[in-house]
């Protein structure tokens, strides 16, 4: 049952950006390509999950493994004040139980990062021994990241069980 995701972003340019919290997901078939299924009498290959992020996300790592999908960190895409760009940084980590339809149930909580990260990226892989699964963030941004002490050169592992 292969599916893909596609979590949150910004599907707007500079200066007129639409921030989302919404996840999309298409079955691909064995040859790769996205499968058109019929839903609600329409044929669709994207369809809307039933569960959606808390908030509007960009710059967030997601990662996949086994039936989970997590979401880490990012920035909410709330702008502050007019005469500087910022951004409400994030260090949630959220999951997300994928069912055999590849619609998902409701959203859970884990641990939190150590630090708000946006611009990351984020591994897993599953430890059968302990039957946990091990996420890897690496990397990313606290701050503006034209400043060189607001980049993370950092890697955090955290646990989370099946």
């Amino acid at each position: 049952n292969n599916y893909i995701y596609v979590i949150g972003g910004n599907s707007g340019n500079y200066g007129s950006q639409i921030f989302h919290n919404e996840i999309l997901y298409a079955k691909v078939a064995d040859d790769g390509i996205l499968s058109e299924t019929e839903k609600d009498g329409k044929r669709s290959t994207w369809h809307y999950a039933s569960r959606s992020l808390p908030l509007q996300l960009i710059d967030h790592a997601s990662v996949s493994i086994g039936r989970y999908i997590f979401v880490l960190g990012g920035r909410d895409g709330v702008e502050g004040n007019d005469d500087k760009e910022e951004y409400n940084k994030s260090k949630d980590i959220v999951y997300f139980y994928i069912e055999d339809t590849g619609d998902l149930q409701s959203l859970q909580k884990d641990v939190d990062l150590p630090e708000p990260l946006f611009h990351h990226a984020a591994v897993a892989d599953i430890n059968t021994e302990a039957n946990s699964i091990n996420i890897y963030v690496t990397g990313g941004a606290g701050g503006n990241t034209a400043d060189p002490d607001n980049r993370k050169n950092t890697v955090h592992h955290f646990r989370a069980t099946q």
